[in-house]
């Protein structure tokens, strides 16, 4: 063999090999969100909170889906059907897998009224599985204070 063609030999070691990565960038060839539990982002994906007493709506995220980098989310909060305006409402994001969430740890939405929020933007700083973790209290209604939580999973491709 050449010097010249034991060159090539050794550049192309580990070209195309599988193992090393796929289109997502994440190693072992796997995509970075394989094997996770997510929830499937469409806009309005909506869930009732954890006590039974809200149900939380992302009407719609930019970037859509949410992405790596800043996202901004409108949020629908509503109680009985209704849109509650009022509400203390924060989005805790974090990273289970790796540990960490983001800097700030913590945002709250802005009352746009008729029950809707804007909260961000929020850094998502890699791909792979975020929780999102989203408390709305402090808004009154005419029985008593109201509050309630929910956990939205994605997979956040990069």
């Amino acid at each position: 063999m050449r010097a010249s063609q034991t060159a090539l030999l050794i550049l192309c070691i580990g070209c195309n090999n599988p193992r090393d990565s796929d289109d997502s960038g994440a190693p072992g060839g796997e995509a970075a969100c394989d094997g996770e539990p997510v929830d499937e982002y469409t806009p309005g994906i909506e869930r009732l909170g954890e006590g039974g007493r809200l149900s939380f709506a992302v009407e719609d995220a930019a970037p859509d889906p949410p992405d790596e980098g800043d996202n901004t989310w409108r949020l629908l909060l509503t109680q009985g059907g209704a849109g509650l305006d009022g509400a203390e409402v924060t989005l805790v994001p974090t990273m289970p897998a790796h540990g960490h969430g983001t800097s700030p740890e913590s945002f709250q939405g802005q009352d746009r009224g008729d029950g809707r929020y804007e909260i961000g933007p929020f850094d998502l700083i890699m791909p792979g599985v975020w929780r999102f973790e989203i408390a709305a209290g402090g808004a009154s209604s005419d029985e008593s204070d109201e509050s309630d939580e929910v956990v939205f999973t994605f997979c956040v491709e990069g």
